[in-house]
């Protein structure tokens, strides 16, 4: 509820005060960040999942990846990206990749997004060709 007001502060205290956190609730916090723009927040939390072994999934991608691109971290959106795949062995649904496309189009890395188009393993959709588009701009 904090988060979704924009008072990340007041969303962090009420996480840190919990008793038992889970990936949902470590989610909620990566998602609050990302929401609000706050990339290196949400990279820091990311880690803080890794180091402390919480469940890493399919919606902390998302949200990490969220954050990165609107953040305009490259680089480390690109290793988020493959850690999926090679760490976590977590194939990138369609979302993912067009989160990648927004990335790297953002930063005007157009022959990667055509390079990456060409080894997706599945066909493309209207938000990874609106990322494209919008990109291009």
């Amino acid at each position: 509820m904090y988060a979704k007001c924009g008072q990340l502060d007041l969303s962090e205290r009420v996480f840190e005060e919990m008793e038992n956190t889970d990936s949902v609730s470590w989610n909620a916090l990566l998602t609050a960040y990302s929401m609000h723009g706050e990339g290196d927040r949400a990279l820091s939390v990311f880690s803080l999942m890794e180091k402390r072994d919480v469940e890493v999934d399919s919606i902390s991608f998302l949200s990490v990846l969220s954050a990165g691109r609107h953040a305009g971290l490259v680089e480390e959106g690109r290793k988020i990206f493959h850690c999926m795949r090679d760490k976590y062995h977590i194939e990138p649904e369609v979302e993912r990749y067009a989160c990648l496309v927004d990335l790297l189009g953002r930063a005007g890395l157009f022959s990667e997004i055509m390079d990456l188009l060409k080894t997706m393993p599945m066909e493309q959709d209207g938000g990874v060709w609106g990322a494209l588009l919008d990109a291009s701009r």
